[in-house]
């Protein structure tokens, strides 16, 4: 657009945000199947792990959260919440 090629600029920019959108919603639904979480569990895993410890926490996010899912199949955790 800086150089005089609105109709590109445009182009580009609307590209950008469906790529942008689509990666948003499809990438914790392709986590989530891969690892066996859930894609709302790795949504928010990478989200917090993120905002806990940057960059780094994009990975430890989802780590935690496999390991725990795995520890209370295993039957490590028996917490019974009753309403």
């Amino acid at each position: 657009m800086m150089t005089g090629q609105v109709g590109t600029g445009i182009g580009l920019l609307v590209l950008f945000l469906v790529i942008t959108v689509v990666r948003r919603i499809i990438e914790p639904k392709i986590l989530g199947d891969s690892v066996g979480i859930g894609s709302i569990s790795a949504l928010v895993s990478l989200y917090v792990g993120f905002k806990l410890v940057g960059v780094i926490g994009v990975f430890i996010g989802p780590l935690v959260v496999i390991i725990y899912m795995a520890a209370r199949k295993a039957g490590l955790f028996k917490l019974r919440i009753r309403l």
